[in-house]
């Protein structure tokens, strides 16, 4: 026989709403304002959220990594702890399991969009190195063209050589197209798995307010869910590099 550590949350929260990063039982299952909402700014202090949002609780921003580095780190970090929310439900302690849930999916959401923003810069970075080569190349040619007497085949403005040729852009190199194909396989991985963890999240709420039944079907049923988060999480690692040169 397991032992059941489950609080009970009021029926009432379930139509209340949580900040992200708001770790407290009455958060559990309910809305929480994702941490790159456009009304983001409104409650970014205490003060602010007072006078646009009064009856939210107010918790400090969800703090962002500052290097690639530090965000996988923090994602394998939560990976763990989805380990603890097993073993934790499976201990009948639902209220346990989502307190833990509540702590990783900011986290995951903020390590996800640094990472992403870091392949973006990354691309971006490729592509104008790429242009400034080409044009310093056109250029270039430009100059041996007049020094010799000769006109180029495109529009020569100032000397300088326009390519006519659309189907041929300059900045698409194999490089940046590798990175960018790459940051797609992330950006949907991390998606599917920030879904399955709000599933997840409000399955935990409905069970902590006895909306599932008795706690066993409930534990199995969330057991169920946190495999599907754990493999979520596993397909999105495995397209996430260790470290991206440059990054």
């Amino acid at each position: 026989t397991t032992a059941t550590t489950t609080a009970t949350i009021p029926s009432s929260v379930a139509n209340a709403a949580c900040l992200s990063g708001d770790i407290r039982t009455e958060c559990i299952g309910i809305y929480k304002l994702p941490i790159d909402a456009p009304e983001s700014p409104y409650v970014a202090s205490e003060e602010q959220l007072k006078l646009f949002a009064p009856d939210l609780k107010w918790v400090p921003p969800v703090e962002y990594p500052s290097k690639y580095g530090d965000a996988v780190r923090r994602l394998n970090e939560a990976r763990s702890r989805l380990d603890e929310a097993r073993e934790l439900i499976a201990k009948g302690d639902m209220e346990g399991t989502g307190l833990v849930l509540l702590d990783v999916i900011p986290k995951v959401s903020a390590s996800g969009y640094v990472i992403l923003r870091m392949f973006g810069d990354a691309s971006n970075e490729e592509r104008n190195a790429a242009m400034r080569l080409h044009l310093k190349a056109n250029n270039n040619v430009a100059v041996m063209m007049t020094n010799v007497g000769l006109e180029g085949d495109g529009d020569n403005v100032d000397g300088t050589i326009i390519n006519n040729d659309d189907d041929n852009n300059p900045s698409s190199t194999p490089e940046a197209t590798a990175l960018e194909l790459k940051a797609h396989r992330i950006e949907v991985a991390l998606g599917d798995l920030v879904g399955t963890l709000g599933d997840a999240d409000i399955t935990v709420g409905q069970g902590l307010r006895g909306e599932l039944g008795v706690s066993a079907p409930a534990q199995i049923e969330i057991l169920g869910q946190l495999a599907d988060c754990r493999r979520e999480f596993d397909v999105l690692m495995s397209v996430v590099p260790e470290r991206v040169s440059g990054l």
